[in-house]
This record gives structure tokens, sequence and C-alpha cells, in this order.
């Protein structure tokens, strides 16, 4: 273990080096100096590591305190991701458009409020149809909603040309949110004494926590996108000349 984390942090220092060093880095750090990219980059690493917790943490309840097999338990988190699918699909189809804080917030709320309640309620006798399903329905939504969120605050908070690489950087923040998440998400089970469904609600509400950061994270983000550049008084006043005229 000590070995793997010497090896992470060594391979971290050396990617954050080169990505400051190199003339076209696949990280653009420089974008972090802009407090919404900022926040944006925040509040998705908080995200991630929460998602990734929960996402471990069901199959390993599932299987562990309810007696699912590894195909029930599959099946049984199925509802829940496809309910985030038709969310992050259908919100760029409303009518009127959603803020990106909008999102944020709502969603992650949401997810805070479900993973509360299965801390709360969840004990070893199985109950899908009245616990695990409706709680995994309202994460859904929140996860479609603080995906599209976090994603279009990151658009958003840098110029046109910056998009891609805005978006690499926020999905690589979820990511290492992620690899943290799963690791706590260990920890904790590990060290949570008691039988039955202790260790997992220890987790839940772990989650739960992450989950309010990012909703609180999500108030700092912009409502809406950036106005377009204005033209500088060089170009402005600079007549067009017509092919005509030059002739």
């Amino acid at each position: 273990m000590l070995t793997a984390a010497a090896v992470t942090v060594l391979s971290g220092t050396a990617t954050v080096l080169r990505a400051l060093r190199h003339r076209s880095p696949a990280l653009r750090l420089d974008l972090l100096r802009g407090r919404p990219f900022a926040v944006a980059s925040g509040v998705s690493f908080a995200y991630g590591t929460a998602l990734f917790t929960t996402m471990l943490l069901g199959v390993l309840f599932l299987t562990g305190a309810w007696g699912y097999s590894a195909l029930e338990a599959g099946l049984a988190m199925s509802p829940a991701a496809l309910v985030t699918a038709v969310v992050g699909v259908g919100v760029g189809r409303l009518p009127v458009a959603l803020p990106p804080r909008t999102m944020v917030v709502g969603g992650s709320t949401l997810i805070a409020a479900s993973t509360a309640v299965l801390a709360l309620l969840i004990d070893t006798e199985p109950r899908f149809w009245t616990l695990w399903l409706p709680a995994g329905a309202v994460m859904g939504v929140g996860v479609g909603l603080a995906t599209v969120g976090i994603s279009s605050a990151a658009a958003f908070s840098v110029a046109p040309r910056h998009f891609a690489a805005a978006t690499g950087m926020v999905m690589a923040a979820r990511q290492v949110g992620g690899g943290l998440g799963i690791a706590a998400t260990a920890v904790i089970i590990a060290e949570v004494s008691g039988a039955g469904a202790e260790p997992y609600a220890a987790v839940y509400w772990f989650a739960t926590a992450v989950n309010a950061a990012a909703a609180a994270g999500g108030l700092a983000l912009r409502l809406t996108p950036p106005p377009p550049p204005r033209p500088t008084p060089a170009s402005a006043s600079t007549p067009h000349v017509l092919e005509g005229d030059r002739r």
C-alpha cells in the first residue's frame, strides 16, 4: 500500500510539472487561475468523490448486507442509472435553459437527500421497492442534473477556444475525486465497527457530507454564459475595405 501511495504521489507530481512546462499540455492547469473555472473544478472533484463512493457502496451493500448476487445487485443499480440518462438528455430539451448553478445545487442537494435517507433507514432486511428504488430514482435525477450543470459551468467559465481543455480538466478532477472516494469507502468500512448495516451507513453519511459540500460550492458558480468579447477600439474604428475599393 505504501509503495502504491508513493508511486501515485510521484507520478502525480511529474504530471503536474510536465503540464506546467509543456508548450501544449494535456492538462491546462493555467485555466485554474480563473476563479469561475477553479470553482467548477472543485465542485467536480467533490461530486466525483461522492459519485464513485455511492456507486461502489451500492454494490457492496446489496451483496454484503442484503445477500444479492452480483447479477441481482447490477439489476438493482440499473434504475438509478436509467433515470440519470433520461434526465441528462431531457434537461437539454427543456424550453427554458436551466442555469448551471441551479442544476449543480439542485442536483447535489437531491443526491445528498437520497444518501441521507439511505444512511438513516438501511438495515439488513431487503427493502427494494419501499426504500432502494425510490432513493435510487431521486439520486438518478440529482446525478443527471449535477453532471450536466458541472460541464456547462466549466464551459461557461472559459473562452470558446478552451472548451475542450476545460471539459477534460473537470473530468480529470472528477476522476481524481472518485479515486479518493473509493479509498475512503474502503477505509470507513474497515474501521467502523458494528454488525449489519452500520459500516455502510457510515459511508453513506460521508457521501452526504461531500454532496452537501458540492451543493455549497455550486452556489459560487456562474449563473449565465459570459458575455461575448467586445471589439477592440482598433477593430471597431477600422473601416471595412471592399474588394472594389482595393482596385
